[in-house]
């Protein structure tokens, strides 16, 4: 493997590498990391965009939701921007709030960036993100707009500036399918009846995308507090057929009162070309990345393969330790980061870790 990393300056701010997948790194002139990763990832046809929180260039937090929102949504942009894209091509966001009941203002930014051609997209409430920010975004886009179509469905787009699913190219990104009904408000009073209901709305959205649930290649389900895992887990595998990788995540709270939300990526018969999503591994840092690193060279990867990655940690306090560990497995050009902690803190032992690797 040889990393170009002397081009860096040349470059104003875009850094070239290659690795067993050629990517390139694109790091603005703002970036600030408070870890080892990398501003954004273009590798192949996209752009993975590490979280954004809501500190300007200067670290400061302003106050109100739908100003920090904005300031998550600028650092985006930037890191978009920087790598020769726009806004328009993004075709998927994560939306992580600290408190749920600021979901409609936070919401109502997003969809005035994303007045046209909106991305899919997934919003959940964490207990606590880095440097206490109170919201954090995180996003993919994909170099040739013409790639980018949105699939729409009648009565079940969740809100206006979001798509029911984006297609990009060979794969398609399905927002986040709550567990409710949203003509009549209603959500189910049984927990696997929310999630039946989630997933009959992932079908219905995914067979106006000419796919099936077989089709999924990769799923998150993000579940409430008050949802049993285990009994969510048995559901998951009769709903969904047990190829499909899934991770799930238990998190503070959900949109609209919701206990249960499922969002993905799918492909005909799975094939995402020569991205491969890895489902989250648990335990201490070192362990995580051990078994993942396993899991990678069973497909034939290494963690130079490595482009985007998803931490979900037990404990904030711990978020230097997590860092320390984490860095030892990215020697250099590290991939994108989303990192949050979706529950109130345990003993800081037992982490969450998901990647996205291209060939």
């Amino acid at each position: 493997m040889t990393h170009r990393t002397s081009m860096l300056a040349a470059l104003a701010g875009i850094g070239l590498c290659l690795s067993a997948a050629e990517k390139r790194v694109v790091t603005p002139a703002t970036f600030k990391p408070v870890g080892p990763y990398s501003a954004g990832i273009m590798a192949g046809d996209f752009l993975y965009v590490s979280g954004q929180g809501a500190r300007d260039a200067q670290g400061r937090i302003t106050s109100g939701a739908d100003r920090q929102a904005r300031q998550c949504l600028a650092n985006i942009r930037s890191i978009v921007e920087a790598a020769g894209l726009t806004m328009e091509h993004v075709v998927y966001g994560q939306l992580y709030l600290h408190d749920i009941r600021n979901y409609d203002e936070v919401h109502a930014v997003w969809t005035e960036v994303f007045a046209s051609n909106p991305p899919a997209r997934a919003a959940l409430a964490v207990s606590r993100m880095p440097v206490d920010t109170p919201v954090e975004i995180t996003a993919y886009a994909v170099r040739d707009l013409s790639l980018k179509k949105q699939v729409n469905v009648r009565g079940l787009a969740p809100q206006s500036g979001v798509s029911p699913a984006v297609r990009a190219g060979d794969r398609v990104y399905l927002s986040g399918v709550l567990g409710r009904d949203a003509d009549s408000n209603r959500i189910p009073e049984k927990p696997v009846d929310q999630l039946k209901l989630a997933v009959r709305h992932a079908r219905i959205i995914l067979k106006a995308a000419r796919l099936g649930l077989a089709d999924l290649a990769y799923v998150n389900v993000y579940l409430s507090p008050s949802m049993p895992v285990a009994e969510i887990e048995a559901a998951l595998n009769r709903e969904l057929d047990r190829d499909t990788r899934r991770t799930i995540i238990r998190t503070a709270a959900l949109p609209l009162r919701a206990n249960v939300e499922i969002s993905g990526v799918a492909a005909k018969d799975r094939k995402l070309g020569d991205t491969v999503y890895l489902p989250g591994r648990s335990g201490t840092t070192e362990e995580i990345m051990k078994g993942l690193e396993a899991d990678l060279r069973g497909a034939g990867m290494t963690f130079a393969n490595v482009v985007a990655s998803n931490v979900y940690v037990d404990s904030i306090d711990r978020f230097a330790e997590m860092n320390k560990v984490y860095g030892t497995f990215f020697p250099a050009d590290p991939p994108t980061r989303t990192t949050v902690q979706p529950m109130p803190a345990g003993d800081g032992q037992k982490n969450l870790i998901s990647v996205i690797a291209v060939r």
